[in-house]
């Protein structure tokens, strides 16, 4: 049986200098971005603050809106994204003591890191305190659970896909998550399809 604790961490730190690489290539997440800067217009945000910010790729598309914020536990991500030059604004904090005060932001984005969590309902419910009046909460992250995708990783790598179903909470479970918290309405939605076919030779030798 896999549980969340036998899931091996990753050390950031170590792969900073070659995280970016995810966002070369075939990968374009222009879904995501235009979800994010959706939401930042329609609500007309002044300060956003991003959980897990690594490298700060989601910065540099936020920052063109608001006033940005980034919070990672990582020093070598942290560092990546000083690299960038942006106009926003950097610090090292543990996601369940985050070093802000009730009612600082807008919005609180968190991309491709929950998962990572080891008290994600616990996030909800801190970044429920830190926002402002009218504020939101975007999560965007894997859904392994709907079975609608494929995923080369699990076809090739035994335990992936397993492993995956007990990392990623649902959807279903994030919007309770939500409710609980406080929030007053809460909803899901497919952010992005991504398809990258890739063709190779055989080796038949």
């Amino acid at each position: 049986m896999i549980t969340k604790a036998s899931v091996r961490s990753i050390n950031y730190d170590k792969i900073a200098n070659v995280y970016d690489q995810r966002y070369r290539g075939a990968y374009r997440p222009e879904g995501i971005s235009a979800k994010l800067l959706g939401l930042a217009r329609d609500i007309g945000a002044e300060r956003i603050l991003e959980v897990g910010c690594a490298t700060g790729h989601w910065l540099n598309v936020l920052q063109t809106t608001a006033q940005a914020y980034g919070m990672d536990f990582s020093f070598g991500m942290l560092q990546k994204a000083r690299e960038r030059k942006g106009t926003f604004y950097l610090i090292r904090g543990d996601v369940n003591r985050m070093p802000f005060p009730n009612n600082s932001f807008d919005i609180v984005v968190c991309v491709n890191a929950l998962h990572h969590f080891d008290n994600p309902s616990g996030f909800i419910n801190n970044s429920r305190q830190l926002l402002r009046r009218d504020g939101a909460l975007a999560v965007i992250g894997m859904n392994p659970h709907a079975g609608r995708d494929r995923w080369f990783l699990y076809d090739y790598f035994l335990g992936t896909y397993e492993a995956d179903m007990v990392r990623y909470p649902s959807p279903g479970t994030i919007v309770n998550w939500m409710i609980t918290a406080g929030f007053e309405s809460a909803t899901w939605q497919v952010g992005e399809r991504i398809l990258n076919t890739r063709m190779g030779r055989v080796n038949r030798e």
